[in-house]
C-alpha cells in the first residue's frame, strides 16, 4: 500500500498485468475452517458459515474490518450461545481481549442469528 500510494521509500512499483497495485481483502469467511479446527467445533463449521454469510450481507462494512478478529467474535459468540465451553479463548485464537470485545460489539445487533 506504502508503494502505492506513493509514500514507500521505493519510488516505483510494478506490476506485470497493469500499473496498478493489486489489493486483497480476506473474508472472515477465510478463517473459519482453522478458527473451527483450533476449538474443537468442525462439526458447527457450515452453521457458522451460514451465520457469517448473513451477518456480511447485512453488515458488508464489515469486509474492511480485520477479517479475522471478526471471524473469532462469531465464533465465540457461537460457541457461548450452544453453551461450548471455550477456555482461553483469544489466546488459543492470536487475539486479545479487546480485539476480541470491540469485534463482537461490531456484530452485536446480529445477535439473533445464533438463536436457531
Amino acid at each position: 500500500l506504502k508503494m502505492a500510494s506513493g509514500t514507500s521509500l521505493i519510488s516505483k512499483f510494478a506490476d506485470e498485468n497493469s500499473n496498478f497495485a493489486s489489493i486483497v481483502i480476506l473474508s472472515p469467511l477465510a478463517y473459519l475452517d482453522i478458527l473451527c479446527v483450533k476449538n474443537n467445533i468442525e462439526k458447527y463449521k457450515e452453521t457458522i458459515e451460514q451465520i457469517t454469510r448473513e451477518i456480511l450481507e447485512k453488515k458488508d462494512i464489515l469486509y474492511s474490518s480485520r477479517p479475522k478478529y471478526i471471524a473469532c467474535a462469531i465464533v465465540k459468540r457461537f460457541c457461548e450461545e450452544i453453551k461450548v465451553p471455550i477456555k482461553c479463548f483469544s489466546k488459543i485464537n492470536g487475539i486479545s481481549d479487546n480485539a476480541l470485545k470491540k469485534s463482537s460489539n461490531d456484530i452485536k445487533e446480529f445477535y439473533y442469528l445464533f438463536k436457531r
